[in-house]
């Protein structure tokens, strides 16, 4: 329950109660590699995958985010794709399999996820129905 507990702390209290601990004097900040920056008006900043992060708006903000599954961090992605939507995992390997196979050994076989050609037969028939995975 004391996971349950932090979960359930807003966001704000970060802020208060940790980012001290890590930019303030003797903070472990530096050492852990922490960068700070202050966004002007009209930049844009990119955040790899795998870095945490934590923003603080000082005014009115948009902020628009994306996702990006690329070849680079697809074998990092793909077992957790697995792991969340296994339909959509299935859909995603045949595309990769039919418009880009040299990318296929960067997917981590998972149990269950149609590598064999009577499983794949079985999921295809199964999303006959189902809107295609599209690559653009």
């Amino acid at each position: 329950t004391d996971l349950k507990e932090k979960l359930q702390t807003p966001c704000s209290y970060w802020w208060h109660d940790w980012y001290p601990k890590l930019a303030g004097p003797g903070g472990k900040g530096k050492e852990l590699g922490m960068q700070e920056v202050w966004q002007q008006p009209g930049e844009t900043i990119f955040v790899p995958a795998g870095w945490w992060h934590c923003v603080l708006n000082y005014d009115w903000t948009v902020a628009i985010t994306e996702n990006q599954l690329s070849p680079g961090n697809l074998s990092r992605s793909w077992p957790e794709l697995w792991r969340m939507d296994q339909k959509l995992a299935r859909k995603l390997r045949r595309a990769i399999r039919d418009q880009r196979p040299e990318l296929l050994p960067r997917m981590t076989p998972q149990a269950g996820d149609g590598e064999t050609e009577d499983e794949e037969e079985k999921e295809q028939t199964a999303d006959l129905l189902d809107d295609d995975f599209r690559m653009f």
